[in-house]
């Protein structure tokens, strides 16, 4: 079940499940990954800071990529299109397959501010420094991110172990 909760200018897509949860460590932890420079047609996303913090969901974890997000095109990308974050899906492994996971919720004022970067059109040739992407997680397996540069063209991959 989707529901869309208003933060600042923003919608967030958050999705309810049932089930249980390993218990929520406050203090963020660092998750490891392959190279921190990602292009996908014509965005560059530098990954400059990942890690797993506690939702706003009672109970669920978030994975947090802090990025700067660098337009290489000759066209503005539209701040819809970078709060979709263009492209770039996660997923989690949940009973053997692959799931797609759904936006983070939060309230933390930092990612918030995070957050709020990613709501501005980005013109060529300018950068977008720490934005933030989240997902929320479903578990503690690896997450895979996707990142693609039309419908089903994927440019490159990153897998996230979550401690």
């Amino acid at each position: 079940m989707k529901k869309f909760i208003k933060v600042g200018a923003m919608a967030l897509a958050l999705t309810a499940s049932v089930g249980t949860v390993a218990p929520v460590v406050d203090k963020p932890q660092t998750v490891q990954a392959a190279s921190k420079t990602v292009k996908s047609g014509s965005l560059t996303f530098h990954i400059k800071k990942k890690q797993v913090r506690k939702s706003s969901l009672k109970g669920k974890k978030i994975l947090v990529l802090w990025v700067d997000v660098t337009n290489h095109g000759k066209k503005t990308v539209k701040s819809n299109m970078l709060m979709n974050y263009s492209g770039v899906n996660a997923y989690q492994k949940v009973h053997g397959k692959w799931q797609e996971l759904t936006t983070g919720a939060t309230n933390s004022s930092s990612l918030i501010k995070g957050l709020g970067k990613m709501e501005h059109n980005l013109k060529p040739h300018k950068t977008i420094k720490n934005g933030v992407i989240m997902f929320t997680l479903e578990n503690r397996s690896k997450v895979k991110v996707e990142f693609q540069k039309g419908y089903n063209q994927i440019t490159a991959r990153r897998y996230f172990k979550v401690k």
